[in-house]
């Protein structure tokens, strides 16, 4: 990632330690439209800074299919459910 990105959104508000700390863990990876990153309840072990494009969160609603809850875009965090280690929450 570069520094110029990491600076901004999320990551921009942390202190230069903690953003250190993080980016020990961090890896550039990219998606194809379409995929699914994790499904609810599975074991929560990672997080995500969008750098480009968006993704969507959604739920299975029953008898319907999914549904969006949530759009996020660029610089925002996917993966709160991370920071304790727990399941993945919507």
């Amino acid at each position: 990632m570069t520094t110029t990105f990491v600076r901004r959104g999320f990551l921009g508000c942390l202190a230069p330690a903690h953003r250190a700390l993080l980016m020990e863990y961090a890896k550039e990876t990219s998606f194809p439209a379409d995929a699914t990153l994790f499904e609810e309840s599975a074991p929560a072990d990672r997080f995500w800074v969008v750098r480009t494009g968006s993704v969507t969160l959604d739920v299975q609603v029953p008898g319907l299919g999914p549904g969006a809850v949530e759009i996020l875009g660029p610089g925002e965090l996917l993966g709160w459910s991370f920071v304790r280690r727990h399941r993945w929450l919507l």
